[in-house]
């Protein structure tokens, strides 16, 4: 069996997204809130005034300074250090997908399009009524050269960075490059993950499993497309080693790549992240009933 557990009741609940810092583990429970794993195995809640407890996604910032929070009611900043504080940034609309660029920029994506956040309190918001070509977004992931690629329910959409840095002025309509089935591209234009290893862009869907291209000056190249994988959950694709990934799907995590993939077990089907464990070659993975440590063989 490629996968086996190492503890079976890190966490139980219906969980919808995982974080670390390095030291602890953050869990969002999809109707419970935000759980706070410790180092010695504690396990307390994040209780803070402000957060919905409807979690969709979670990020910590890459100086561990700050949880930042995607509820069904908007998207949440928090402290982690004492003493903790927690502000709701913008609107009040569902956040599903959460990236901090390369600038220190975060962006927050949701059903009311892209919201970016400077790490100054910066704040500027990118939508469809004022402009921007995508729909709702469910997925965001930056390029090593600094292009952000924005999965929505109309398909892939890619550019610069600059084009949503909150600290350049007043928002502005983005030019966008974009893939999907209009561009025979993709074979279902809701993005739901993604993931980018490289050159290359791994594109999950909402029915029709992975596709794959490769990037390369500023353009994308389909190189396969792995539909049998069916539907594929917000943030459900983890890069492991080669050309091998996990894919978290409604019907089971999936390890493998180019067509060859090989199921592993886990305490539920619907399995809704894989997070690598710093400084181990373990993974914690998330389903709709907790959350469990797992070596996946054949990843390191």
């Amino acid at each position: 069996m490629p996968g086996a557990f190492l503890a079976l009741a890190l966490f139980t609940g219906d969980v919808a997204a995982l974080a670390t810092d390095g030291e602890r583990l953050f869990v969002g429970a999809f109707d419970r809130g935000v759980f706070e794993v410790r180092a010695d195995g504690k396990t307390v809640p994040f209780v803070e005034a402000g957060l919905n407890p409807n979690v969709n996604a979670l990020l910590v910032d890459r100086a561990r300074k700050r949880l930042f929070v995607a509820t069904a009611r908007g998207v949440v900043r928090c402290t982690l250090d004492a003493p903790r504080e927690c502000r709701r940034v913008g609107e009040r609309s569902s956040v599903h997908a959460l990236v901090e660029l390369g600038n220190g920029v975060v962006l927050a994506g949701g059903d009311d399009g892209i919201l970016a956040m400077g790490p100054d309190g910066q704040s500027a918001h990118y939508s469809r009524k004022l402009g921007a070509p995508y729909r709702a977004v469910w997925a965001l992931a930056e390029a090593g050269d600094g292009t952000v690629f924005v999965g929505a329910t109309n398909g892939l959409h890619f550019a610069s960075r600059a084009v949503f840095d909150p600290r350049a002025g007043a928002p502005k309509k983005p030019s966008m490059s974009r893939a999907g089935m209009i561009t025979g591209d993709l074979p279902d234009d809701w993005v739901t993950a993604l993931s980018i290893d490289g050159a290359v862009v791994r594109v999950g869907t909402y029915n029709s499993g992975v596709t794959s291209f490769r990037f390369d000056a500023g353009a994308l190249t389909r190189t396969a497309t792995d539909a049998g994988l069916g539907y594929v959950n917000p943030a459900g694709i983890t890069p492991l080693t080669g050309d091998r990934f996990a894919v978290a799907t409604m019907d089971g995590l999936r390890i493998g790549g180019a067509g060859t993939w090989t199921r592993v077990a886990t305490d539920a089907n619907d399995v809704t992240a894989v997070l690598p464990m710093p400084g181990t070659d373990a993974y914690w993975v998330a389903t709709r009933r907790g959350v469990s440590q797992m070596v996946l063989a054949g990843t390191r």
